[in-house]
């Protein structure tokens, strides 16, 4: 079975909804498509929820509760410690600096899903 680990930064309404979707398909996309989903980090500007193991329906509880200041160096670092196979950051948030990280992110080995608005207002030259 191959497995994803999903990165989510924001956990507004379209990262909460997001995350509540994955939770309540994760065992129809284990039995139809042999894709193991697991939400292994969840983060808003200031703190990140590491779950190596995944988030369950309890998220929003254990984000208040567990979460931590963290900076991109910590993403990657848990990234590589946890050897997170397939790992796929999720932007839904309308921060430019994490934009700015994309390239980064993807020389690293991250794939990525984009629903930043401001990543389409930057430069040409940026892309």
């Amino acid at each position: 079975m191959k497995k994803v680990n999903i990165i989510l930064f924001g956990v507004g309404n379209v990262g909460s909804t997001l995350i509540d979707q994955l939770l309540k398909t994760k065992t129809n996309w284990q039995k139809e498509s042999e894709i193991a989903v697991n939400i292994a980090v969840i983060a808003n500007s200031k703190k990140a929820l590491f779950k190596p193991e995944g988030i369950d329906e309890n998220w929003k509880e254990d984000f208040e509760k567990n979460a931590q200041a963290y900076n991109l160096e910590d993403i990657l670092e848990f990234s590589r410690k946890h050897q997170l196979e397939n790992p796929v950051v999720v932007d839904a948030t309308a921060s430019k600096d994490l934009v700015q990280a994309y390239p980064k992110l993807v020389q690293t080995g991250f794939h990525l899903v984009a629903a930043n608005k401001v990543a389409n207002t930057l430069s040409v030259e940026f892309y």
